[in-house]
C-alpha cells in the first residue's frame, strides 16, 4: 500500500496516464531533467542557437499543494553578421506553488527569476529581471487539456534604457493524439509597457513519449511570429526524463 506522503503527492508525480501531458503542463511539476537545443533566425540577419538544461522538482505541502522548484543553464552560440560569439547565457531559476481544485482543474503561482549572468553581453538581457505567473490548466476531456498563463516581466532596479516592464499571455491547447504522441498549439501575445507596442506568436509542439513507465519524451517545437515583428522563425528540438 502506498504511503500517506506517495498518495500526497500523486497527482502532480509523473505518472503512464498522463506521461503524454507533462511536457505541456507546468502545474504537474513531476521530477525531470530535459535538455533542449533552438535555432532562432530574424530579418535582420542575427541567429542564436542555444542548448539549456533544466533540472525540476516538486515537495508535497499538503494533499493537494506542492513547492514546484527549477533551475535552468543555456549555453548559446550568436551570429550577427558581422561577428560570432559564444558562451554561458542568463542562469534562470523558478519557484512556486502549485495545487489542484479538482482531479481536473490545477493552478500555479510562482516567481522566475533570470541572472545577468551571461559571460557576453550580446548572449543575455544584461538585467536582472523578475517574472511573477499565474497558471491554469483544466482537463476537458480525456485527451483535451486546455489553460492560461499569466506572466509580467520586469526589472526590480533601475537599469535606465535597458529596463524591462511587459505583460504576456500563453494560452495552450494541447492533445492527445496516440498512445505514444501528443501535440499543443500555443498563442502568446505580449504587450510591452516601454514603448515597443506588441507582438503576437503561434508555437506548435509535438511531443512522443516511450519507456516502461513512458518516462522519456522527445519533442520538436517551432515558433512563429503571427504579426510584423523581428523574428522569422524558431525550431527547437528536446529531450526529457521523468524519474520518481
Amino acid at each position: 500500500m502506498a504511503s500517506a506522503r506517495d498518495q500526497a503527492r500523486d497527482w502532480f508525480e509523473h505518472g503512464v496516464a498522463e506521461a503524454w501531458l507533462h511536457n505541456y503542463d507546468p502545474t504537474l511539476a513531476s521530477r525531470r531533467i530535459h535538455a533542449e537545443l533552438s535555432y532562432e533566425d530574424d530579418d535582420g540577419g542575427e541567429s542564436v542557437t542555444e542548448f539549456s538544461w533544466s533540472a525540476r522538482g516538486a515537495l508535497p505541502v499538503a494533499d493537494d499543494l506542492a513547492l514546484a522548484y527549477q533551475l535552468g543553464w543555456p549555453v548559446k552560440w550568436k551570429d550577427t553578421g558581422t561577428e560570432r560569439i559564444s558562451g554561458q547565457g542568463d542562469l534562470e531559476t523558478r519557484v512556486g506553488l502549485i495545487g489542484r481544485i479538482s482531479p481536473t482543474l490545477r493552478y500555479g503561482s510562482g516567481l522566475v527569476s533570470k541572472f545577468n549572468t551571461a559571460a557576453e553581453d550580446g548572449l543575455g538581457d544584461g538585467v536582472f529581471q523578475l517574472r511573477p505567473v499565474l497558471a491554469l490548466r483544466w482537463d476537458a476531456a480525456r485527451r483535451i487539456n486546455l489553460g492560461i498563463n499569466v506572466e509580467y516581466t520586469f526589472t526590480p532596479r533601475d537599469e535606465g534604457s535597458d529596463d524591462l516592464s511587459y505583460l504576456e499571455l500563453k494560452i495552450p491547447v494541447a492533445l492527445k493524439l496516440t498512445e505514444h504522441w501528443s501535440a499543443e498549439a500555443t498563442y502568446k501575445p505580449r504587450w510591452n509597457f516601454l514603448g515597443d507596442g506588441d507582438r503576437h506568436r503561434l508555437v506548435l509542439t509535438a511531443t512522443r513519449n516511450w519507456g516502461e513507465r513512458k518516462q522519456f519524451a522527445w519533442s520538436i517545437s517551432s515558433e512563429l511570429p503571427l504579426s510584423d515583428q523581428s523574428l522569422d522563425w524558431k525550431l527547437g528540438s528536446g529531450f526529457t526524463w521523468y524519474f520518481r
